[in-house]
């Protein structure tokens, strides 16, 4: 949880991330980096480009929050243990929830959809992972890039398709998470 982010030229995050890989005898695929500077021209962007999985939060202090939350799911046999939710769009894997930050990964097979909804009590940050999402916020709708983000206000209709290839987006929630505030506007899939 401590770091200094004074380095020589040419030295970045990317050199310690590899020293890591290196010293513990790991293969890239296997880390896990969050960061609040994952954006273009942010202090974290240059580990996007060495293939290493990234979740990206708000502030500083959510990614404290973040690592300690992970760190405390490790299990000595198979590492950090996300639960894994089906659902008939696809699945998501939950990092945390009922917390004042909560971090899930969805991921939406081609031709599925999230239902239409609006969430009361906690506002929501989604990145693009992974695939061209379509995306409804409120009025809003399109097909979105990997590596955009989107806002979603509490009480803002909104939902995620994947109408053309798989998808992965990666979701932050904060206010207050129950998993009665969702109110369906629209499903495909018949459910209330």
């Amino acid at each position: 949880l401590t770091s200094i982010d004074i380095t020589k030229k040419g030295v970045d995050k990317t050199v310690g991330i590899k020293y890591l890989q290196e010293k513990l005898n790991i293969k890239l695929s296997d880390i896990l980096y969050v960061g609040d500077a994952l954006y273009k021209g942010g202090n974290d962007e240059v580990v996007m480009g060495i293939g290493v999985d990234s979740i990206i939060v708000k502030q500083i202090a959510d990614s404290k929050y973040i690592i300690k939350e992970l760190l405390k799911k490790i299990n000595n046999d198979t590492g950090i243990n996300p639960i894994t939710q089906k659902a008939p769009w696809g699945e998501m894997r939950v990092f945390e929830q009922n917390k004042e930050v909560s971090a899930k990964i969805i991921s939406v097979k081609k031709g599925g959809e999230l239902s239409l909804q609006i969430h009361k009590l906690r506002n929501e940050f989604w990145k693009v992972l992974k695939g061209n999402p379509l995306i409804t916020i409120g009025k809003l709708m399109r097909i979105a890039k990997i590596g955009e983000e989107f806002q979603i206000k509490a009480g803002t209709s909104h939902q995620i398709s994947a109408p053309n290839n798989s998808v992965e987006v990666l979701e932050i929630t904060d206010g207050i998470f129950k998993d009665g505030d969702i109110v369906r506007l629209k499903d495909k899939y018949g459910r209330n």
